[in-house]
């Protein structure tokens, strides 16, 4: 039976190849990616536990150390912190918005 396979190990099978779900696992369809290394403008709408900054970017949670709630902000993406959450650097701060 195995030497009808065309792969070798069972381990590396490209298992969306299989699914009836395939579009759901394909990341490269979707344009609205956040990558580490963009520059991206955000509000600071929230502050965490630990005193960073929580902004909203297409459904990602960006998490800024030393911005304060209300800031506008340019930030440098450094550092995945979850599926949907990234960790970042403040370039920029473009200034001061009621909520």
């Amino acid at each position: 039976m195995t030497k009808y396979r065309r792969y070798k190990s069972p381990y590396n099978v490209n298992i969306k190849r299989f699914s009836i779900y395939s579009n759901l696992y394909d990341e490269s369809s979707r344009d609205d990616r956040v990558s580490i290394g963009d520059e991206i403008v955000i509000l600071i709408s929230d502050v965490d536990e630990k005193g960073r900054g929580i902004g909203k970017y297409l459904n990602y949670t960006i998490y800024v150390p030393r911005a304060t709630l209300g800031e506008r902000v340019r930030v440098r993406i450094v550092r995945r912190e979850g599926r949907d959450s990234f960790s970042a650097h403040v370039i920029e701060r473009l200034g001061e918005v009621r909520l």
